[in-house]
C-alpha cells in the first residue's frame, strides 16, 4: 500500500447495533452498544483481510 493510499475501515454505529438488538427484543445499554459495535468492527477487518 503507497503512503498516499488511505485505510478505510468500516465503522458501525453503536446506535445501529442497539436498533438491531431491539428488533429481537433485547435491551442494551451505552455502553453495551459501544462495546459489541467495536467488536463488529474488528471482525469485519479480520474476515475481509483474510
Amino acid at each position: 500500500m503507497s503512503e498516499r493510499e488511505e485505510r478505510r475501515f468500516v465503522e458501525i454505529p453503536r446506535e445501529s447495533v442497539r436498533l438491531m438488538a431491539e428488533s429481537t427484543g433485547l435491551e442494551l445499554s451505552d455502553e453495551v452498544a459501544a462495546l459489541l459495535a467495536e467488536d463488529v468492527c474488528y471482525r469485519l477487518r479480520e474476515a475481509t483481510q483474510n
